[in-house]
This record gives C-alpha cells, sequence and structure tokens, in this order.
C-alpha cells in the first residue's frame, strides 16, 4: 500500500445490518466530501474463495466465504459444494474491526468483539462474487 495510509475499520449496526461496506454505498450527488456515504438498504450478499490463515494445520488454507448481510455474519466453508450444510466457521460483524495487513496489500485481518480474529488473504484486489 505504497502511498496510502492505512486504516482499521469498525463494523457498526445500523437498522441490525452491518455498516461499513463501501462497494454497497453510494455518494450524495450534491456533495464532494468524502463523508457523506449513504447506507444502502439493499446489499447484495458478497461470496467468494479467500485464504484462511490457520494455527491448526499451521498455513494458508483456501475456504469459500460468503458475507451474510441479513444475518451480519461473515461465514466459511470447506468449498463452495459444502455451502449448503452448515458454515465450518462464522464470525459476528457487528462492532468488528478490519484492518489491513503490513505483509501485502491482499492481506486483512477480522477482529470481531468477541476476540475470535481471521487473518484472510485475497488472491488479488477484485470484488468478490455477488448473489
Amino acid at each position: 500500500m505504497q502511498g496510502e495510509t492505512a486504516a482499521a475499520v469498525r463494523i457498526t449496526e445500523n437498522e441490525g445490518k452491518p455498516d461499513a461496506f463501501p462497494q454497497v454505498r453510494t455518494p450524495n450527488p450534491g456533495r464532494s466530501n468524502a463523508k457523506n456515504w449513504q447506507y444502502s438498504d439493499h446489499m447484495e450478499n458478497i461470496h467468494g474463495y479467500l485464504m484462511k490463515y490457520t494455527n491448526l494445520v499451521t498455513g494458508w488454507q483456501y475456504r469459500f466465504f460468503v458475507l451474510n448481510n441479513e444475518a451480519g455474519l461473515l461465514e466459511y466453508f470447506v468449498n463452495e459444494q459444502s455451502r449448503p450444510q452448515k458454515p465450518r466457521g462464522m464470525l459476528p460483524l457487528a462492532g468488528a474491526v478490519i484492518s489491513p495487513s503490513d505483509e501485502d496489500s491482499h492481506t486483512f485481518t477480522v477482529n470481531a468483539i468477541s476476540g475470535e480474529q481471521y487473518k484472510l488473504r485475497a488472491t488479488d484486489a477484485k470484488r468478490g462474487s455477488t448473489g
């Protein structure tokens, strides 16, 4: 992240839904100030593969993640085919802090209020799938 200032993002609740997903916010056309973002109630679930760091089998493992906006959860599965089953893990996003990593521009950490932490890495900076 050369020439950029890294900042953590805290997710708050807005009518029971996470309120920190820039790709689903729209700028207020009447102003050019970066603070003038409007909350969108039409948030889509985002899903796709990320690498998750685990101490159990020390290292990075590909997992299929679903950002469940209705439930306010980040859920993950072993793979996309196991999605109809119970998630392998889930992290409540209300109050969570998402921080970029110093390692590279594709790694970040999600810290839940409970103290649970996911260290994740994307293969690139593209936006995930929706659905």
